[in-house]
């Protein structure tokens, strides 16, 4: 019997291996790169509209072992659910886990490429949490406390653990159980609509992702990493300037990356023909993100614009913190032959 209501969890798990093999023929599929290539989730994508990234990363996984963790899981929790919930609440269930991960992931954790279907299957365990409490009467002792026990120590995990994106697998569990507790109302017309609501949510909620308010820090991210993309540096450094100034806190670290990315390169330009201008940016860069290789252009700029007193204190900043850097050093006995 189990089987044979199991449809939906075998039909997910075919699905997942082929879209795995299709991306394996192209390329490696544990190379980032790749998977933002073919869908995976990426905040600037997402933000300049394409929301079909939302349904893709949940598909797609970095390697053989992330994919074999994730089937096994999705093989011994989803029967479970879609014996309970039935096959067609199953299915909405996984979906909205799945939606609900990536949403989760992408404002919590932008910076992150990610991809997998870990968000949804959390959302299985979410749903099955929400069972276990509407029908404790039903449930084995203790069955409640080894499931809040086995949610809290794989959330404990992805904070010890580097690589795992936790903000997607508590959205993927919210989502799960809410899901779930919607579709136990009575009567059906209730059920329909409260259903039908949260579904009218979760779309809002990634037309705003995907299609942001000209001006919001979201379109500002969007048009300035697309500018960097086309070498536009100039351009780039504008709008993610505005963005970071509009952007929430969570946004931080993924603006200030694409900043020193942009200022660094707009340095480079610059640095021939207006080293005091080159000299401005690649500070922004370094105020952004430190990084050896900005540094030492930063050194280049100010000799070139003849200031040495503030290159040699550049570098004595550079080498105190970056002090096995090869090409830091032999900047350094450059400019003591020079004297």
């Amino acid at each position: 019997m189990q089987k044979r209501e199991s449809v939906v969890t075998w039909l997910l798990i075919v699905l997942n291996l082929m879209v795995y093999a299709l991306v394996a023929l192209q390329g490696n599929p544990e190379d980032p790169l790749v998977l933002l290539k073919y869908g995976a989730k990426w905040a600037p994508a997402i933000f300049s509209g394409q929301w079909w990234r939302f349904l893709t990363a949940p598909f797609l996984h970095f390697g053989i072992f992330h994919l074999g963790m994730n089937l096994y899981a999705l093989y011994s929790i989803g029967q479970q659910v879609e014996y309970l919930a039935g096959s067609l609440r199953f299915f909405l269930i996984y979906l909205s886990a799945a939606l609900w991960g990536v949403l989760g992931s992408l404002y919590f954790s932008p910076q992150s490429i990610s991809a997998g279907a870990s968000g949804a299957i959390f959302g299985l365990v979410g749903s099955l949490l929400c069972f276990a409490l509407l029908y404790r009467h039903a449930v084995r002792p203790g069955a409640l406390q080894h499931l809040v026990l086995v949610i809290g120590l794989n959330i404990f995990l992805g904070l010890l653990i580097p690589g795992i994106d936790n903000f997607a697998h508590i959205g993927g569990l919210v989502a799960g159980f809410f899901a779930a507790y919607f579709s136990t109302f009575k009567p059906r017309s209730k059920r329909v609509f409260v259903v039908s609501c949260f579904g009218l949510i979760t779309l809002l909620s990634m037309v705003n992702a995907a299609f942001p308010q000209a001006g919001s820090w979201k379109e500002l991210l969007a048009s300035g990493s697309e500018a960097l993309e086309e070498k536009n540096y100039q351009e780039a450094v504008a709008c993610l300037e505005e963005a970071k100034g509009k952007a929430p806190a969570a946004m931080d670290d993924l603006l200030s990356l694409k900043l020193a990315e942009a200022h660094f390169h707009l340095g480079n330009e610059l640095l021939d023909e207006d080293p005091v201008k080159a000299a401005q940016h690649y500070t922004s860069s370094i105020a952004n993100r430190a990084d050896p290789a900005t540094y030492h252009n930063l050194v280049l700029a100010y000799l070139t614009a003849g200031n040495e007193k503030k290159a040699r204190e550049t570098l004595e900043v550079a080498l105190e913190k970056y002090p096995g850097e090869k090409y830091l050093l032999d900047l350094e006995r450059e400019i003591e032959r020079r004297n």
